[in-house]
């Protein structure tokens, strides 16, 4: 197994936090001069910002604190004697490690039995026609690259919860970026009587994860994706990559498509919610999209931006 110690920041990229869960209730840390902390230091990788291994970090959150670099446990792996930074070492090893996965092979590599060039080039036309590459663009096949140094501007930053929203909405508080968000009319889409039907209507309704209180869960929040407090901002969702799209169904932020034909399908998304003309009307027209969707891998020629 192998053995940890409280560790100093070092070099590493940046990534996501692996941080403790909440306690019950805050509590106080005599070597932390930020005072008590709600995270609980039993779990996590992260430990408190002053390097006290019995204190958990007071602030965990991707826009106020870089990820890389912070207080956290070093790990000595077996037969080691050299200690790493775990979190930051898991970072590096999900950026350089983890692969897309491969797509379906084409004529060219599976001779008689692949699929054939001309339908991914006549998906990808398709794709590019119907405006899909106004977000879906590029190298990743997503507009959503971090272009900043954490933290962001504060004034980018907003919330559901401020300004307060009407009575009765109880939208989650968590901080987003509005500027990397795009609305295809999405928000509840397939959740059954919710009024933005889509197939078999088996999305999942939009709310946050329930918070334990003392062992007991709270009733959960509404979910981003929604403008919950009228300010303007907060409609949409970020746009995720397309890279090995073929091996990760369900799709959609609730999972309430199965397939990536469902997706394709759906006349909001295909119009960025009737903001564009819709060029892929026909079954065929879907049928095309869909093949150069599950062609899409690590491999895959990168698109330019669609106006």
């Amino acid at each position: 197994m192998p053995s940890r110690s409280p560790g100093s920041p070092g070099p590493g990229a940046p990534g996501r936090e692996r941080g403790p869960g909440p306690l019950a209730a805050p509590a106080p840390c005599a070597a932390d001069p930020a005072g008590a902390t709600a995270n609980d230091p039993a779990h996590g990788l992260l430990i408190s910002d002053t390097g006290a291994a019995e204190c958990a970090p007071t602030v965990i959150n991707a826009f106020a604190r870089p990820n890389a670099g912070r207080p956290q446990w070093d790990v000595t792996l077996p037969g080691s004697t050299v200690p790493i930074s775990a979190l930051d070492a898991m970072n590096d090893w999900v950026r350089f490690a983890v692969r897309t996965p491969r797509a379906p092979f084409t004529t060219s590599q599976l001779p008689g039995r692949g699929v054939p060039a001309a339908t991914l080039a006549q998906g990808r036309a398709l794709f590019q026609a119907a405006g899909c590459a106004s977000c879906h663009f590029g190298s990743t096949f997503t507009l959503s690259q971090k272009d900043f140094v954490s933290p962001p501007a504060a004034a980018e930053l907003a919330t559901e919860t401020n300004p307060a929203p009407p009575a009765g909405v109880t939208p989650v508080g968590a901080q987003f970026l509005p500027r990397f968000l795009r609305d295809v009319g999405s928000f509840n889409l397939g959740v059954l009587g919710a009024g933005n039907p889509l197939g078999a209507n088996i999305g999942a309704p939009e709310k946050a994860t329930a918070n334990l209180v003392a062992g007991a869960s709270t009733t959960p929040q509404d979910a981003l994706g929604k403008d919950h407090n009228l300010d303007g901002k907060g409609n949409g969702f970020n746009v995720p990559s397309l890279l090995g799209i073929n091996a990760v169904p369900p799709y959609m932020h609730n999972g309430a498509c199965e397939t990536l034909a469902c997706v394709v399908a759906d006349p909001k998304h295909r119009t960025a919610n009737g903001t564009r003309p819709d060029a892929a009307q026909t079954a065929q027209a879907q049928a095309l999209i869909v093949a150069y969707l599950r062609s899409i891998d690590g491999g895959t020629p990168p698109l330019a931006r669609t106006p």
